[in-house]
């Protein structure tokens, strides 16, 4: 080493000849400790999640729910996600239910999609460093990491107040309530009973077959009968209608192991789905109420067929499917008729102005029945918008007197003061204009029953009659709640995609369909890994939807089924290993990039929830879930062995070439060529040449300034030009998407457009190939730290060294070293990176009291070395 720099400082390049000193005025950088932050691979938390300083050095594996509690602690507190006191959403104060007659008629459920990503992501983090195998049974399996809610009520609020590990499949089978009930009994502490939509929390591995879809559809007929009565047989006449409704309701629950691999151990598959049913009419008055009707099955099987990657095989399964017509009620109205004057009089108050509401509780719980594991557990509360059946059944009328069968439905339409739908209905059954045609009767019959109507309702014969046409429709719900990526199926939000083909399969219309649940044993609608769902030939684009397809800051890419991913599944050599782990929304690992996709977008991938305030659409989720929101994950975990490892690490703030050439020199990364991956190492930064460009070094070096400076960057702006966590460093296009080691040529757009980078063969692996390796290497130093060394000497004129006489009479010309002694100090600048309490030209901002505070200079340490 010694020799190279004195070649360069030697040589009359300019650049190299001051290689020397750019090196040593940087080298006396140092970096405080990890302190406060969570170590993955081993325990440093007490029960209370609070940090215990040096504990990771006992080596300690954590335990599954003691990582989960500590890991999710310190998430929440960095999202400070807030109920409606004011209280810190957390493992142990999550509000599921408020009785909304103490709390002003709302019920604020704060378990969120946002809040389940959060002890999903803590869930999984712990499975990605562990390998628990069971070793019974014939084949050892590595099972996920279970963990269920307890659950409080009090002062009318049912809330979570914790978390245990599920160790086998009892709690499954506790009793489920309704949150509306549990909250009326006041239980301080309720480890025993599972609360309706309430999910369990699995961690995502591998190879295990999972909830896939649960399809419905309603069909909802309507006859109306008209009655003609009279204490005399002969006109005026009071009418009656009677309203028939029919109500059947067909669904089926699937399952699919996503694995081209079979699962072949025993396993048990219990489901269980309570719908209700109610329909009103405008006054909220039920006329139809069936309630928690309950359906099941328990499905076992020794062995479960992988995916061919085809539409259909057997890797899909269908433990319950139902048909089941399980209403047919009436409903009575009486009105005055008055026939045959002209124009007749209707009141048209007594029309009902029909609704119907659904709802359904699925329960679909997944054990190895080797081992009593749950491998997979689902419960999931689904209401649907009430359907205004008197809307439906118009749809299409003309307004008019007509034999078309939506005009028999137009009961709000008037002419004068009569109701179009019942005087069309009159119209029919007299036989005026011709027969309608679902008057389902032999011709003979029908011309029959219209002369004896006409007789009776123009001349009487009878006190007693009916109109013989009785107007029937049908409307169809059709409803698919599907899973986009198999590891996501855990919230309704997870169910209902932004998948133009899924929206449309989810309506309600006039039309049945020929098989109406066609989409169950076949590949979701919903599923879209990278390149898109494959509801048309694999591999082409859903022209539906095509913002997502290979869209890779919403889904890692190459990942084109769930055989694709690549978790840990042992310690993290590192923290940047946290890019592969998944982080709970649809195929996509822990973010390591830079990102321009917006909230708004965002929210149409992720399908957040959405609050509509003054008629604006407020995100509710979005902001939380957002893939940059993993930015700061690397200020809450560390893998540093003891928190002295963890020093003399380079603050990402640091703008000096050679710095990060220390870090980033010999790295070695993957290139992408037509033959696969190419390894290479990343070389010194080398003499610019502007004719050629910077180096690869230097341009990430550049590309690195650049982005904190913003001139880079349109993406987020960093306030004083300063990295505000050490994760923002990865908003850097060059640490991956714009790697120099990437061969991006022709991939059909720019940086931040629908490009894509499987095109050319680069998977996430490649583009997060530098951060992945470096981020333990970086840290975000608010208060710098210089190591000073000093070196001194104690002169002593040597004899006779002294001029005498003349001009220059008493100069010493030659010392003599009697002395020598060095130096080293360890300084701190407390206020300097950060202008949150300085008194900042830019960003002036006191301190609570209103004080300022300068930079201020610490001595931390300070040392006379010894004489070697």
């Amino acid at each position: 080493m010694s020799d190279r720099l004195q070649f360069a400082g030697t040589s009359n390049d300019t650049y190299n000849a001051y290689t020397y000193y750019r090196l040593l005025s940087q080298l006396g950088t140092d970096s405080s400790p990890d302190q406060g932050k969570i170590n993955i691979n081993y325990r440093n938390t007490d029960k209370n999640g609070n940090i215990v300083p040096g504990m990771e050095t006992n080596l300690t594996a954590w335990t599954p729910i003691d990582f989960f509690i500590s890991a999710a602690t310190a998430l929440f507190q960095e999202h400070q996600m807030r109920d409606l006191n004011g209280n810190l959403i957390t493992v142990t104060n999550i509000p599921i239910y408020e009785d909304p007659f103490r709390y002003n008629g709302t019920n604020n459920n704060y378990y969120t999609p946002a809040v389940h990503r959060i002890l999903q992501l803590a869930a999984n983090i712990y499975d990605a460093t562990t390998n628990r195998f069971l070793p019974r049974g014939t084949s050892p399996t590595n099972y996920p990491s279970v963990f269920r809610p307890v659950f409080r009520s009090q002062n009318g609020i049912a809330s979570i107040i914790g978390f245990v590990e599920v160790t086998n499949s009892a709690p499954a089978f506790f009793p489920f309530l309704d949150p509306t009930n549990f909250v009326t009994a006041n239980q301080p502490t309720n480890g025993r009973v599972n609360l309706y939509g309430v999910p369990w929390v699995v961690g995502a591995k591998k190879g295990f077959p999972n909830f896939n879809e649960m399809s419905m559809e309603n069909p909802f007929t309507v006859t109306r009968k008209l009655q003609f009565t009279n204490s005399v047989p002969s006109p005026p006449w009071t009418t009656n209608q009677l309203f028939d409704f029919s109500i059947t309701n067909s669904f089926g629950v699937e399952a699919w192991n996503s694995y081209t691999n079979a699962y072949g151990r025993p396993l048990r598959l219990v489901v269980t789905n309570e719908l209700t049913v109610v329909v009103t009419n405008q006054f909220g008055y039920a006329f139809v109420n069936v309630t928690n009707r309950p359906y099941g099955n328990d499905f076992t099987t020794n062995s479960w067929p992988g995916w061919g990657l085809k539409r259909s095989d057997n890797s899909f399964k269908v433990p319950l499917m139902v048909s089941d017509t399980f209403t047919n009620a009436t409903y009575l109205q009486h009105a005055p008729f008055v026939v045959p004057i002209a124009p007749p009089q209707w009141d048209g108050a007594i029309v009902p102005h029909i609704w119907i509401g659904l709802q359904f509780r699925l329960r679909y719980c997944l054990i190895d029945t080797s081992v009593d594991r749950v491998i997979d557990f689902v419960n999931v509360v689904d209401t649907q918008p009430e359907v205004d059946i008197s809307a439906m059944l118009a749809q299409g009328a003309s307004g008019g007197i007509s034999l078309n069968l939506a005009d028999e439905w137009a009961t709000n339409s008037a002419r004068g003061n009569a109701l179009v739908g019942i005087m069309n209905q009159i119209f029919a059954s007299e036989g005026n204009g011709g027969t309608i045609s679902d008057w389902h009767d032999t011709p003979a019959n029908i011309a029959a029953d219209e002369n004896t109507f006409r007789k009776w309702i123009n001349n009487g014969g009878t006190n007693n009659f009916q109109a013989p046409y009785s107007p029937a429709r049908t409307v169809f719900q059709h409803i698919s709640l599907q899973a986009n990526d198999p590891l996501v199926h855990y919230m309704g939000t997870d169910l209902t995609s932004t998948n133009g083909a899924l929206a449309a399969h989810n309506h309600v219309d006039l039309d049945p369909k020929t098989t109406p649940l066609d989409n169950l044993n076949q590949l979701n609608l919903a599923y879209q890994p990278w390149g898109g769902t494959v509801t048309r030939p694999l591999g082409t684009s859903l022209n539906a939807n095509p913002e997502f397809d290979v869209n890779y800051q919403v889904k890692d890419p190459m990942v084109y089924q769930s055989d694709n991913w690549d978790f840990p599944t042992n310690k993290l050599p590192n923290i940047g290993w946290m890019g592969r782990i998944h982080r709970g929304t649809p195929w996509q690992t822990v973010y390591m990039k830079p990102i321009n996709i917006g909230v708004d977008s965002w929210r149409r991938w992720s399908n957040d929830n959405v609050l509509l305030t003054n008629g604006n659409t407020v995100t509710v989720d979005a902001p939380f879930t957002h893939p940059r929101d993993d930015y700061i994950l690397f200020d809450l975990f560390t893998t540093a062995i003891n928190e002295n490892a963890s020093r003399s690490r380079l603050n990402v703030n640091q703008t000096g070439l050679a710095s990060w050439s220390a870090i980033l020199g010999g790295v070695d990364v993957l290139s992408n060529s037509p033959t696969g991956p190419v390894p290479m190492a990343i070389g010194p930064a080398g003499v610019y040449d502007p004719s050629n460009g910077p180096s690869p070094m230097a341009a990430i070096w550049q590309g690195i300034n650049n982005t904190r400076a913003n001139t880079d960057s349109n993406l987020i702006i960093f306030p004083n030009h300063t990295f505000q966590h050490m994760g923002d460093v990865l908003a850097t296009p060059q640490l991956s998407v714009a790697s120099p080691f990437l061969n991006t040529t022709n991939m059909g757009g720019s940086f931040g457009g629908l490009w894509s980078p499987g095109a050319n063969g680069i998977n996430d692996e490649m583009m997060e190939r530098i951060p992945q390796q470096v981020m333990s290497l970086l840290t975000l130093n608010q208060t710098p730290r210089f190591v000073i060394y000093s070196y001194g000497q104690t002169l002593h004129p040597a004899d006779h060294s002294l001029v005498i006489g003349g001009t220059f009479n008493g100069l010493c010309t030659n010392y003599q070293i009697t002395a020598e002694s060095a130096t080293r100090a360890v300084v701190r600048v407390e206020g300097s990176a950060d202008p949150q309490y300085t008194n900042d030209v830019v960003h002036p901002h006191p301190d609570p009291q209103g004080r300022f505070y300068p930079p201020r200079i610490i001595v931390e340490q300070f040392n006379v070395l010894g004489p070697e």
